[in-house]
């Protein structure tokens, strides 16, 4: 099947898939504060990291679903000049599906669900208390992208990470899991299954499974499990 974007309905699908496409995605969890010092939550699941050095996190917003145009995380992140991002825990999944809702500019989302906020170190906007990594980060620009919806914008948000912090109970020695999956979520094959001491650790895959046979190039997913802790990326395999 091939279909251009935006006919997606003349082909059979009720809804536009590219997002389902394109995953798995980590999910930005952006605090801010507007400049009244009213908080704000949002997740957006176009957010990742974009460079190391320095480090550099990105997220798109695409509007208001009013006509407020721009969205408060956009808004906030631009006149202060700060936001904070969390690392969803599958804990907080619910909590964090209940932050999307939109409401009225000026409310905050984290009592609505049931969520507690935390002073960041060097920025203004709160870290989700609970979650297992917060990035704190300084606004450096917005680009705006085309977008196709009369009235509506696209935005990227980049932001440099001037802070992190992170949970000691993710980084402490324990079992410790590294599989490689195909993108029909069959695995290729287990790296790691063993209990590892704390500290930087580095894994090489040679392109084999698990029974060396060579595999072939393309889109690969990694799975991360320690303790409580479950990360998915994807990947690409270059021959």
């Amino acid at each position: 099947m091939f279909y251009k974007p935006g006919s997606h309905r003349e082909n059979g699908f009720k809804r536009d898939p590219f997002k389902a496409f394109i995953s798995p995605r980590p999910i930005g969890w952006i605090s801010t504060i507007s400049s009244n010092g009213k908080n704000n939550l949002a997740p957006y699941s176009f957010f990742n990291a974009v460079c190391s050095d320095p480090p550099c996190v990105m997220f798109a917003s695409g509007g208001s679903p009013d006509d407020r145009g721009k969205k408060d995380s956009q808004v906030n992140a631009e006149t202060t000049g700060e936001f904070v991002c969390s690392i969803v825990s599958y804990q907080q999944r619910e909590a964090m599906n209940q932050t999307s809702i939109h409401l009225p500019y000026g409310v905050d989302e984290m009592p609505k669900a049931g969520l507690e906020g935390e002073p960041s170190r060097l920025v203004k906007p709160l870290r989700v208390k609970g979650a297992p990594i917060h990035l704190e980060c300084k606004y450096m620009q917005s680009v705006q992208m085309p977008c196709w919806r009369e009235g509506k914008e696209n935005w990227v948000i980049f932001g440099e990470v001037v802070g992190i912090h992170v949970d000691p109970k993710i980084v402490k020695d324990g079992f410790v899991d590294v599989t490689i999956f195909d993108m029909m979520g069959r695995e290729i094959k287990n790296l790691v299954s063993s209990r590892q001491s704390n500290g930087y650790k580095s894994i090489r895959w040679d392109a084999t499974n698990n029974q060396n046979q060579a595999v072939t190039a393309g889109v690969y997913l990694y799975k991360i499990k320690y303790e409580n802790f479950v990360n998915t990326r994807k990947m690409i395999l270059l021959k």
